[in-house]
């Protein structure tokens, strides 16, 4: 993505997000400083604040869903049903550290160290990522909202703006209807 910095001169600069935060020196002799990526993003009208925490806020202040219609058929409900969105899971890894191999040696001698060692007594469960899912309300009456397939409850998300955003930043979430 490119945004255009403005020196003092009127003379117009593009940069990219690796520029954000730098400065960069005008034909005209000044230094132009290139604002934070947030600045940048926020100047071009981009979205800022992340969907996930914008959902968060909502929801707890409960301004979700931000319409009395269904977003199928549009009439006027108080139905609500609910969409599990899992966007990211943690995953668990088990990582063995060479000075766990070492006591295992020492410990058990060298073969029955390496023994253990590749059958991973001494691993230790390393965490990757972020737990990142949702319970959603969406709006839709009785008669929409039964029976709908993934792709349906997909549709129906991205009636909404924030969760559309959402979907856009984590398109392979998976969805499914709470009961």
């Amino acid at each position: 993505m490119s945004y255009e910095v403005r020196c003092e001169c009127g003379k117009a600069h593009a940069v990219g997000v690796a520029d954000a935060g730098a400065s960069l020196r005008c034909p005209c002799g000044r230094t132009v400083d290139v604002p934070p990526l947030h600045l940048l993003r926020a100047s071009a009208g981009e979205q800022v604040v992340s969907p996930v925490i914008q959902i968060q806020a909502m929801l707890l202040n409960d301004e979700l869903p931000e319409t009395p219609d269904c977003v199928n058929c549009g009439c006027r409900t108080d139905h609500l049903m609910r969409v599990s969105v899992v966007c990211e899971r943690v995953t668990i890894e088990n990582q063995t550290s060479g000075r766990d191999a070492l006591l295992g040696c020492a410990l058990f001698g060298l073969l029955g160290g390496l023994v253990l060692f590749k059958a991973g007594v001494f691993a230790r469960p390393l965490e990757r990522g972020h737990e990142i899912s949702f319970v959603l309300p969406v709006r839709a009456c009785e008669a929409c909202a039964s029976d709908r397939s993934p792709a349906a409850l997909r549709r129906d998300l991205c009636a909404t703006p924030v969760y559309a955003a959402l979907l856009r930043r984590y398109p392979n979430a998976l969805i499914a209807r709470v009961s």
